[in-house]
């Protein structure tokens, strides 16, 4: 699976999760799901694609010694960590329809 892919299958989760568990996000006379039961589901969800993306791809590959994951990934065409994993994601995630990220008015 390519990083785009990643990130995709991460968004799409974020969103299934918002979707599944309701969209009033904790609004108690709407009988959504408190705020805080949201965030704890979010976290989860960034928390396993975390783990995922280290287990899976990062020590694969660098077990393999097919290639490494560094700091300046971009500049020396390798994976980037897993911090910066998610870090590119949220990036990405801004520019989707759901303005993951973005503060709303």
């Amino acid at each position: 699976m390519t990083g785009k892919g990643l990130v995709v299958g991460m968004v799409s989760m974020l969103i299934l999760v918002s979707v599944y568990w309701g969209t009033s996000f904790g609004a108690k006379d709407c009988g959504g799901i408190p705020a805080e039961k949201v965030a704890d589901m979010v976290h989860a969800v960034i928390e396993s694609n975390r783990t995922f993306y280290t287990v899976h791809v990062v020590n694969r590959m660098q077990e393999k010694g097919v290639v490494v994951a560094s700091e300046n990934w971009q500049t020396e065409n390798t994976l980037p960590l897993p911090a910066q994993f998610l870090k590119e994601s949220a990036r990405l995630a801004v520019n989707t329809k759901a303005k993951i990220g973005l503060a709303t008015s």
